[in-house]
């Protein structure tokens, strides 16, 4: 198609040279008049194509994204070196494996806005805002449950809110930067009360021309110096000479909400009630489309200054600039003081959209149902990690309740390699997923609105100069400690107090299981020291578990299902024995 349109202009070129001649005929006229229409029509088809190429482009560009979303998986070439989230650092993120370069935070994040990453990074974590301190009830979570079902239920008008993301990122090389955008509009254009300056300014002009028509000169002479008083003393209240600058910063920032304002509005007229309740701040006389409107009005009056003649014929007449620059600042006033509804908006539905395709792509997992209960309280049937593939998953069941049978700590042993570690992994994400307000891999979740604690994973530090033990008991006593003060609190530790001699970690692990079970905290706990099992009838609350191996053929086999009471068999010795270690 470019070549076609290319070879039409220089043919209408060429038959326009050719009918220029003095004797040329009429026919090279026509020619040259045909061969501009043939190109103008083959430009309209051309942009038409690239933007149908560049939408298609956009939908490989998601049905990819989509293909690693389904297990939670980062694309190899997403480039993620912007995106971070203070929380990385933490031990639930590092634990889960939320964090990382290949964590389900990257997985999850389609990049429009610097505070979206943000809101997204902060509901994984547990907390209803921007502050873990802020703890959402079960009412809250029923809520961002069913702005995501909204959004699944809506297929096109999810895929459009996510392709804009892609190509905002694209464009962008990153994302839409919110605070750069809270920036432009801290910085005011015009001061309090420069309206009668303005009126004051183009009074003196008219008494200008009324004089010089009059030919009064006294009057000519003192209304000129007064407008040139006026127009200093407008300059110390007036920025118009960067008014043009930030009109164009703004045009910018403001497009991207342009767009997300038609899909809102479309969102409004779909029925998405609770969606509609969050995006209300993008309808009526302040939406970013209608201010967008006025802000680039006033760019391109203001952009009159690129042409210097016309620019200084127009300020003969007219107080030109400074009109127009009071004009942004009422606009800059307006979006100043609903940015926070709009942005609040757009960073929610970032949080909440690519949770709704995680959704939409896994048809067959299910919805979380939360508990209004003081207890805290965790029901599980055939729960499994969802980011392994399907023909690898095994699914367990788990119940935990302090005031059922089911105990609120259970203690889980069990062989290496059985599934341990693995199982307190699928808890703990499957709950942090839900809380976002996803669906997960099982048959039933019934949950309080847990917090979720965990040390899976201790680690040194040579900055601090903390080795992997002590970090591991620097985090069970946080852990401890948050228990206790009440919180509806779910904690998963694995090989407790491993790092340490077996004397002392029999007795520490003894004293602490003791310590969190008398708290209003569930969770569970995973150890190698059979000889813990005991604690079940001297500790209330406490049940024992396990997962165990079978050696078929040589061969080590494990079922990876979890099973009521402690483990009755070790496999160390036959792993060592099997790898051809003399034991």
């Amino acid at each position: 198609m470019g070549s076609w349109r290319t070879g039409a202009a220089f043919l209408g070129l060429a038959a326009a040279v050719m009918a220029a001649r003095p004797s040329a005929p009429d026919s090279w006229s026509w020619l040259a008049v045909g061969a501009g229409l043939v190109f103008f029509v083959f430009l309209y088809l051309h942009q038409r194509l690239r933007a149908k190429l560049r939408r298609a482009d956009l939908r490989a560009a998601l049905y990819a994204r989509g293909r690693e979303l389904r297990q939670l998986r980062v694309p190899a070439n997403l480039k993620t070196r912007s995106w971070t989230h203070e929380l990385e650092a933490s031990a639930e993120w590092r634990d889960l494996d939320l964090g990382g370069e290949h964590g389900v935070f990257r997985a999850l994040a389609f990049p429009l806005s610097t505070g979206g990453l943000q809101r997204l990074g902060w509901r994984l974590a547990g907390g209803s805002s921007f502050k873990l301190t802020s703890v959402p009830q079960a009412v809250d979570l029923r809520m961002r449950r069913q702005q995501v079902r909204e959004l699944e239920k809506r297929h096109l008008l999810r895929r459009r809110f996510l392709q804009l993301s892609l190509r905002m990122a694209e464009e962008k090389g990153g994302h839409f930067d919110s605070e750069e955008l809270r920036q432009q509009l801290s910085l005011p254009i015009a001061k309090p009360g420069s309206q009668p300056v303005l009126i004051a300014i183009a009074l003196a002009q008219v008494g200008i021309w009324l004089c010089a028509l009059l030919q009064i000169k006294i009057g000519f002479t003192v209304f000129g110096a007064l407008t040139l008083a006026l127009y200093g003393f407008a300059a110390t209240r007036v920025q118009f000479l960067s008014a043009y600058g930030q009109a164009l910063s703004l045009a910018r920032s403001l497009g991207a909400l342009m767009e997300v304002t038609r899909l809102a509005q479309a969102l409004r007229r779909s029925g998405a009630v609770e969606l509609s309740r969050l995006l209300q701040g993008f309808w009526g006389d302040t939406s970013p489309e209608e201010e967008l409107k006025k802000i680039e009005r006033a760019a391109g009056a203001l952009g009159l200054r690129q042409n210097f003649i016309l620019h200084m014929l127009v300020h003969l007449f007219l107080p030109w600039d400074l009109f127009w620059s009071i004009r942004l600042e009422r606009a800059r006033e307006r979006i100043q003081s609903e940015v926070g509804a709009w942005m609040l908006g757009l960073e929610e539905l970032e949080a909440a959209a690519p949770i709704a395709e995680f959704g939409a792509l896994n048809r067959d997992y299910v919805e979380p149902e939360f508990i209004d209960s003081t207890d805290a309280q965790l029901e599980a049937v055939d729960l499994s990690h969802p980011r392994l593939s399907r023909d690898r998953r095994v699914g367990n069941d788990l119940q935990m309740h302090r005031k059922s049978e089911a105990g609120a700590c259970h203690l889980i042993t069990g062989s290496n390699m059985a599934g341990k570690s693995t199982f307190l992994r699928t808890v703990g994400l499957n709950v942090i997923l839900a809380r976002s307000g996803a669906k997960v891999p099982a048959q039933r979740l019934r949950l309080s609105p847990l917090r979720v604690e965990t040390s899976l994973r201790p680690g040194d530090s040579l900055d601090d100069g903390f080795s992997s033990f002590y970090a591991e008991v620097r985090e069970l006593r946080a852990m401890l400690s948050r228990a206790q003060e009440r919180e509806l609190t779910l904690y998963l530790i694995d090989e407790i107090f491993r790092g340490t001699n077996n004397r002392e970690r029999r007795q520490g692990a003894e004293a602490y299981i003791r310590a969190i079970a008398a708290t209003t905290a569930i969770g569970a706990v995973t150890t190698h020291d059979l000889d813990l099992a005991t604690l079940e009838s001297q500790v209330p609350g406490l049940k024992n578990f396990h997962f165990k191996d079978e050696v078929v053929e040589g061969r080590m086999q494990f079922s990876f299902k979890k099973e009521v009471g402690p483990c009755p068999s070790t496999n160390a010795l036959r792993v060592m024995q099997l790898e051809g270690l003399p034991v």
